[in-house]
């Protein structure tokens, strides 16, 4: 698929559901479901080649030193403390029935509003920061006067990753501006100062990733002359078990105010990230007053951390869907 300019695309799908907050919910939520049904058939057809890894995440795991060749520009959205809480027990889950799975560490978590720049080099990312400069601290500060909503968490699957999606908000009065309205004001305001963003794919999607797959052995068994095969009744499990999980968010967290809403940027705007990010890395751009800039565990200690929390049974949380009131940031 030919790049377009992500504006273009989103006001296409826009004007085709009439401005309508209903039809664009109805509209992002085929779109999640119709992906689970496809990626289901492929991984319980029996011609399934098995989980895939990533080879760059498995790297960074086992390498020391070793350093992600792809840099970015991103506007990512930090998750809200309560929907953590989602995200922890859901990982719990994850990591009961998969114990090789990687888990996005909780401060590494974030919904990619914009992609900007991806896969370039240091060059590159730098002299397309040097445009986007002067309009920093207004991406970051644009959700406090454009306030989303977004509802009905979900985990989207493949055969590489998890993922907890969402669906724009269309039951309040506040609603008619939705998640692809507050992605399309974004890419305009980067266009202004000469940064054409384009979209790899066609995408509505909402999601943070909390799982991605490094090793294979959860999901295999012993073929003929001891060779290593991937185990459909296992994976027929493992899909299993995504699904059950979906009905029990469905169950508690889609009705009003029960827990699973919250607003994007909602605590501290949205954060301009740039740099190695692929799997919650890089760097802020701005500075945020109640949160450093960097994180202060590096990558791998935040991997350890994770998989010693994951181990701790906890029950699912009856999630608070307050929405915290923070000031905007400036650009250092």
């Amino acid at each position: 698929m030919d790049e377009k300019l992500l504006p273009t695309m989103l006001d296409t799908i826009i004007a085709t559901a009439g401005d309508d907050a209903s039809l664009i919910q109805e509209y992002c939520e085929t779109q999640r479901t119709n992906r689970n049904e496809k990626l289901k058939q492929k991984m319980l057809d029996q011609n399934f080649e098995g989980v895939r890894t990533e080879t760059i995440l498995v790297n960074l795991l086992s390498i020391p030193g070793y350093l992600d060749p792809r840099n970015n520009i991103c506007v990512w959205a930090r998750p809200t403390e309560s929907i953590k809480e989602i995200v922890a027990e859901i990982q719990h889950e994850l990591r009961v029935s998969a114990p090789g799975i990687w888990l996005m560490p909780l401060p590494c978590l974030h919904m990619t509003v914009l992609e900007v720049l991806h896969s370039k080099t240091p060059e590159v990312m730098d002299s397309v920061l040097q445009k986007l400069q002067p309009c920093i601290s207004q991406l970051a500060n644009y959700t406090f006067s454009h306030r989303v909503r977004l509802v009905r968490p979900k985990l989207s699957f493949d055969d590489l990753a998890v993922a907890l999606t969402f669906v724009p908000a269309a039951s309040g009065p506040d609603d008619s501006y939705t998640y692809l309205h507050l992605r399309r004001d974004l890419s305009r305001i980067c266009h202004q100062y000469g940064v054409e963003v384009k979209a790899r794919y066609a995408t509505t999607s909402c999601h943070f990733t909390v799982a991605r797959f490094v090793s294979v052995r959860d999901h295999v068994s012993e073929g003929v002359g001891g060779v290593v095969v991937p185990s459909h009744e296992k994976i027929k499990s493992w899909v299993s078990k995504l699904e059950y999980l979906n009905d029990r968010l469905r169950e508690r967290y889609w009705p009003e105010n029960s827990g699973g809403e919250w607003y994007v940027g909602q605590e501290l705007g949205l954060d301009i990230r740039k740099g190695r990010m692929w799997y919650g890395g890089g760097e802020s751009i701005e500075n945020r007053p109640s949160q450093p800039a960097s994180s202060p565990l590096s990558f791998h200690e935040q991997t350890r951390a994770v998989r010693a929390l994951s181990s701790l049974a906890v029950p699912f949380p009856r999630a608070s869907s307050a929405c915290g009131r923070h000031g905007p940031v400036t650009t250092l």
